[in-house]
């Protein structure tokens, strides 16, 4: 990536995350119902983050990104929200039960200056498995879409009959 590629940036690179907290509709539609970004202070700007644009409000979050542990297992990841009004309103929904969410979180590189001017970096999409309190901040974790094993979605076992033969060894060569 060069300042060529990004002719808007000159001599600084700023960070931009930008969450959509979608409901789960019982026929499986999602519909977006919060909205928030953590960079452009006292601005709502537009984003468009495929589905046409929209508003977003400044909420200060941070957004701990893709875990992997050692043995390669996913880690849930997680935003973690403030004590204030805008979010205290969030919550009440989140920690509904019977309510299902699913948090898309972007993160883009932004002209500082210019909230119109951004390209997109990632993309995380992930379902909300548990919020709640933390001392004063919200701590919302995503699970791992790439985890339903983990998550018993359904429950799987390695077995010959899934995966054909299964190494006995740990001396494995690829030929």
């Amino acid at each position: 990536m060069t300042a060529r590629d990004y002719p808007f940036f000159s001599d600084r690179l700023a960070l931009a995350q930008y969450v959509i907290f979608y409901e789960v509709a019982k026929n499986g539609s999602l519909n977006a119902v919060y909205r928030g970004q953590n960079f452009f202070i006292n601005d709502q700007p537009s984003y468009d983050d495929g589905n046409g644009p929209a508003q977003y409000l400044f909420v200060p979050f941070a957004f701990t990104g893709v875990t992997v542990t050692r043995n390669g297992d996913n880690e849930n990841t997680s935003l973690i929200l403030p004590n204030n009004t805008i979010v205290r309103v969030w919550t009440t929904a989140l920690m509904t039960v019977g309510r299902r969410w699913v948090a898309k979180v972007d993160t883009l590189i932004v002209d500082p200056d210019d909230s119109t001017k951004y390209n997109r970096l990632s993309t995380y999409t992930g379902q909300v498995v548990n919020a709640g309190w933390a001392g004063p901040r919200l701590e919302v974790q995503l699970g791992s879409v790439l985890d339903a094993v983990g998550s018993d979605v359904p429950r799987r076992r390695i077995t010959e009959g899934a995966f054909g033969p299964l190494p006995t060894t740990a001396s494995v060569r690829m030929a």
